[in-house]
């Protein structure tokens, strides 16, 4: 299955990011493992940039929590993402209000 994972980061000063950022989605049929957000040539987590970026794996049933997490490395590793959506028909569309200044957000979906 094909999930399409697009990633807002907030338009506030300093919400970028350089790290290195990985996405675990949770469901009723088990997890994706970590996957990396990542893209050759393209300068990610920018602040107000949208990315996308689109991960195959086994069908994880409903979605019922996802995590996104950093290597906090780089220069600016602190990021302020505004928001995630998840989609593969069904759209989830959780909003994060919070900068990332531990290594880890973790939310649930809201059906």
């Amino acid at each position: 299955m094909i999930y399409t994972v697009t990633v807002t980061t907030s338009d506030e000063r300093n919400a970028g990011t350089d790290a290195n950022v990985k996405l675990t989605m949770y469901g009723a049929l088990g997890d994706s493992g970590k996957r990396p957000l990542e893209q050759r040539w393209r300068d990610l987590f920018e602040r107000g940039q949208t990315d996308t970026f689109e991960i195959s794996c086994l069908d994880m049933g409903e979605l019922d929590r996802i995590k996104l997490e950093h290597d906090n490395k780089l220069l600016k590793p602190d990021w302020k993402p505004l928001k995630v959506v998840i989609s593969t028909g069904n759209k989830y569309v959780p909003k994060i209000h919070m900068k990332m200044y531990t290594k880890t957000i973790s939310f649930s979906v809201k059906h």
